[in-house]
């Protein structure tokens, strides 16, 4: 579900702008990242076209708060990134590991994963994926967790995603106010939870 109409871009935007250098931005990521961190399990790369388009759209994106989904099959791996928003990471359906360099945090379905802005970041489907994700500005509201951590999603939080992710240029503005707001509140209530595997030190 997406959470926009298509947008037509000139030759010029934002967008155009960010998709040249997506390819030098993932090169120096995948220097900085050990790629043997990943499960060996992750075999299916996500095609590059489709991860560079999606990166694209978020890091342009105006709005304070991005909610998408998508659909994964198992041993999709999603290569090395980093966002200049934080996210808020879920599964539905499945189970995904995410790898950084100081470890697998693995998020099964009924919970979620909190990735601050600048972290570099791999996934992995450890089985068909139903991803949900919500990209927030850093800066959004006060009090934001600053570290990555894997937290129980609540029910509410859940749907309001959820109803955040059918929003399009004919939700009324007020529902969309309200149900953004109920997200950030709910945001600072979720529990962590020690769902995280370090990797050796030598």
């Amino acid at each position: 579900m997406a959470l926009h109409k298509p947008v037509a871009f000139g030759p010029l935007s934002r967008k155009s702008q960010f998709l040249t250098s997506v390819g030098q931005q993932e090169q120096v990521l995948a220097s900085q990242f050990n790629i043997h961190n990943r499960p060996a399990r992750a075999v299916a790369a996500m095609p590059k076209e489709q991860f560079s388009s999606r990166l694209a759209s978020i890091e342009t994106a105006q709005s304070a708060l991005i909610a998408r989904s998508m659909d994964y099959h198992t041993a999709t791996h999603i290569s090395a990134h980093k966002h200049s928003r934080t996210q808020l990471l879920f599964p539905t359906i499945g189970m995904v590991s995410v790898s950084t360099t100081d470890g697998h945090w693995l998020v099964p379905t009924g919970h979620a994963l909190w990735i601050p802005a600048g972290i570099v970041h791999a996934v992995d489907m450890i089985s068909n994926v139903q991803m949900h994700s919500v990209y927030v500005l850093a800066d959004a509201i006060p009090n934001l967790p600053g570290h990555l951590h894997v937290a129980t999603l609540t029910p509410l939080l859940r749907q309001l995603v959820l109803e955040a992710e059918g929003f399009d240029d004919d939700t009324p503005a007020m529902r969309s106010h309200h149900i953004v707001g109920a997200i950030f509140q709910e945001m600072l209530c979720l529990q962590e939870l020690p769902l995280q595997l370090p990797l050796p030190t030598s």
